[in-house]
């Protein structure tokens, strides 16, 4: 009997583990209106040989090619901000958005659906550290 509960947990466990699973989403022009608006999230890299996770929000002004808006990153707690203006946000051939921030620093982000909520998942470049960074819509 007791193995008849366990299997049922696990099944119930993995049934709601794939009905929350998110599914990436090839970013087309029609979708560029819901990359407007207000995002937060964070940043995961190593720099210097030292881990640092740090919130970061991004805003999207326009529902256009090339995007334009801000990443702010929280750097070391939020005792060091940084802010990027940038205005040439494009839609790459594999569906993704790439934004350069400044000639060291750069985001590429892929869209995800999970459910009714949508995040941006993707990579921060900083010179030659690689990172991974995560908005969720506001």
């Amino acid at each position: 009997m007791k193995k008849l509960a366990v299997l049922v947990f696990l099944l119930a466990f993995l049934i709601g583990a794939c009905a929350t699973a998110s599914t990436k989403a090839i970013i087309s022009q029609s979708d560029l209106s819901l990359l407007k608006g207000k995002w937060e999230g964070s940043r995961d890299i190593s720099l210097a040989h030292a881990r640092t996770i740090d919130s970061a929000e991004m805003e999207i002004f326009n529902d256009s090619t090339p995007l334009k808006g801000k990443l702010t990153i929280y750097f070391l707690a939020g005792s060091d901000t940084r802010r990027h203006s940038f205005e040439n946000g494009l839609i790459d051939a594999d569906g993704n958005l790439s934004i350069e921030l400044t000639e060291i620093n750069k985001i590429k982000l892929s869209l995800y659906r999970e459910g009714e909520k949508i995040k941006l998942d993707g990579y921060y470049w900083h010179r030659d550290n690689m990172g991974r960074i995560i908005f969720y819509k506001k």
